[in-house]
């Protein structure tokens, strides 16, 4: 399927190859999963039913759904890499006594620039730096009332919080911390925690289902599903499947949720670790 986002470039940071096609994905609103025929498939999401419909007291052979609202998070807080600033401006005052300053962000070695009463001053011999604590330390402590400028480029870290307000006022405050240093844009931050509000912040209906063998069924697709008992009745993605030939049981035993939730590929990952 034809897209019109055109990305210049993408770099990526010590990521599997799901990862990067996933991200991929991501950016431009698609699914992809390999077939029966090791094709990678990359489709507009929503855009591939299976044609299938499977229903109790039909077709279902057993089932097991559950409404999952253990892990609900309504509040994601990102915490990706660190980035360089150039000459981040970082300026004290001297009071006379002190000679040593904590610094706002860690500065990047060889890019400082102090000044005291607008004279400047030279590191080593002025001033020392400790990198590690965000420190500077002068050998005179700066007068009274006397400016102290300070600049230098600084690691920043990308950190990112959003909330899902419905969310928190139906379940309360459900915390979520994401650490990774590949994060390093706050755009990609704010795809990440969408992402995981999208996934997270309401209660979700996931389950197996076991039917006849049915080999032409991919993952990616999508079925109707059908259980009155469960309250279950629409359309469902198929984020697993498994083949099996048990005692002349033929079956397939299929991993399903909301399709409006497992529209994106690294919410079907996800899904799925749960399970496991």
């Amino acid at each position: 399927n034809a897209t019109t986002t055109t990305l210049a470039s993408v770099q990526f940071y010590n990521k599997s190859i799901f990862d990067c096609v996933k991200q991929l994905a991501d950016q431009v609103g698609y699914d992809f999963w390999v077939d029966l025929n090791k094709d990678l498939n990359f489709k507009l999401r929503g855009s591939v039913s299976s044609g299938l419909s499977f229903a109790t007291g039909s077709n279902i052979m057993d089932y097991d759904f559950e409404y999952d609202g253990k892990k609900i998070y309504n509040i994601i807080n990102v915490f990706g890499g660190y980035t360089e600033t150039a000459l981040y401006p970082d300026n004290k005052t001297g009071d006379g006594v002190a000679v040593s300053f904590v610094l706002g962000y860690k500065p990047k070695q060889g890019t400082m620039v102090v000044t005291v009463g607008g004279a400047p001053k030279t590191e080593g011999s002025d001033y020392t730096v400790d990198y590690d604590k965000h420190s500077l330390t002068f050998t005179v402590a700066p007068g009274l009332g006397v400016a102290v400028g300070i600049k230098y480029t600084a690691y920043q870290q990308v950190v990112l919080s959003k909330t899902a307000g419905t969310s928190v006022t139906a379940y309360g405050p459900r915390v979520l911390k994401i650490t990774d240093d590949s994060i390093l844009t706050i755009a990609r931050a704010t795809e990440i925690a969408d992402l995981n509000l999208l996934l997270y912040a309401d209660v979700r209906t996931v389950g197996k289902v076991t039917v006849m063998c049915t080999p032409q069924l991919a993952v990616g697709s999508t079925v109707s599903l059908t259980i009155p008992a469960y309250s279950v009745s629409g359309t469902y993605s198929v984020i697993e499947i498994h083949h099996r030939m048990e005692r002349g049981a033929y079956t397939s035993e299929l991993v399903l949720a909301n399709s409006e939730i497992v529209s994106i590929p690294e919410a079907l990952k996800k899904i799925q670790m749960d399970l496991d």
